[in-house]
């Protein structure tokens, strides 16, 4: 009898530990979905977002090499100003634009007839300008292209412009993006005038 009750703690001890072994295996199994739940698809997410990006960048870049320059533009020049906007467009991250936009705006700049220092200059005001005031590179480049023509600034003295436009937006009712759609309108009619961008 003693011996049947030492086989019977035995045998509950040996399903006990069966049980367990299962419901850890179990529990393995879950912790496994878990991980690659948890782990594996967000990664799978972000590779394909990350490549998507890649992909678009390198579109624009493509872009942008198609429409830089003229024949007679060697492609070291090329792709020394490739290599300055692509440097351009991490830093213009900062200000809330993908390299993506901000290549794509140097193509569109590139496309006008800007090139070598002159093209990178206008980017990054076009970029600074555009973050100021909350509006596309797109717009910003049509306001700059404008104040550059109209009012023959210099691409170099873009930087003072797009302050002085700051300054204006800060101690008046008007917006940049206010400025931004009146300057394209209004900046040939004023420099007919006589009138300058202060003006």
């Amino acid at each position: 009898s003693m011996l049947a009750g030492k086989f019977s703690i035995a045998l509950q001890s040996m399903n006990q530990m069966g049980t367990a072994a299962q419901n850890w295996g179990k529990n393995m199994q879950w912790a496994g979905r878990q991980l690659v739940i948890g782990f594996t698809v967000p990664l799978t997410i972000f590779a394909a977002v990350a490549v998507k990006a890649f992909q678009d960048v390198e579109k624009e870049i493509v872009n942008l090499r198609k429409v830089y320059g003229d024949f007679g533009t060697s492609d070291e020049e090329v792709e020394r100003v490739t290599a300055e906007i692509k440097e351009l467009s991490k830093a213009m991250t900062a200000l809330g634009f993908t390299a993506k936009e901000t290549i794509g705006v140097a193509a569109e700049a590139a496309a006008i007839g800007y090139v070598g220092d002159e093209l990178v200059r206008v980017t990054e005001q076009v970029s600074k300008f555009a973050a100021l005031g909350g509006m596309a590179q797109t717009q910003a480049l049509t306001t700059l292209v404008s104040v550059n023509t109209a009012f023959g600034i210099e691409v170099k003295n873009l930087g003072e412009t797009v302050d002085f436009l700051n300054a204006v937006e800060n101690q008046t009712i008007l917006s940049m993006q206010d400025m931004a759609e009146a300057i394209p309108i209004t900046a040939a009619a004023v420099q007919g005038l006589g009138g300058d961008i202060k003006d």
